[in-house]
């Protein structure tokens, strides 16, 4: 890895450890918020408040889980250490972008009516899910 490689491996590398902390991070965040949220010693509008902190905080793990793998696997690559052919990478980079791309326009849709369904069908199967446990 010399030149162009490793210049491009490093930025690759930075990314994937940022996407990893913003992951868990967000995760820990998440967790801790929804403590409060299920709290039922404080009130109503303190919980709110803390199911916005939540949702916000679960935006990172939601960006990063789909910039991993392709980050990781296009650093394999240069490696080395994967053989896979160009339009295989390619494939994967553009799926992780389209999985990006659902996850942005659900966060800054929401509440408009064509994410209300999808969120509602959600919610659904999983209120029908917990009835059969």
């Amino acid at each position: 890895m010399v030149g162009l490689h490793m210049n491009e491996f490093l930025w690759l590398q930075f990314a994937h450890i940022v996407a990893f902390v913003y992951w868990l991070g967000g995760d820990l965040g998440t967790f801790v918020a929804s403590r409060y949220v299920v709290n039922r010693d404080i009130g109503v509008e303190a919980r709110a408040i803390a199911l916005k902190i939540m949702l916000a905080c679960d935006q990172g793990p939601k960006m990063s889980m789909p910039l991993i793998l392709p980050l990781g696997m296009h650093m394999a690559v240069i490696m080395g250490l994967v053989q896979i052919p160009l339009w295989a990478l390619v494939a994967v980079w553009l799926l992780a972008l389209v999985w990006l791309g659902n996850v942005l326009v659900l966060y800054f849709n929401e509440g408009k009516a064509f994410t209300a369904r999808p969120v509602s069908y959600t919610h659904l199967r999983a209120h029908e899910t917990s009835l059969h446990l």
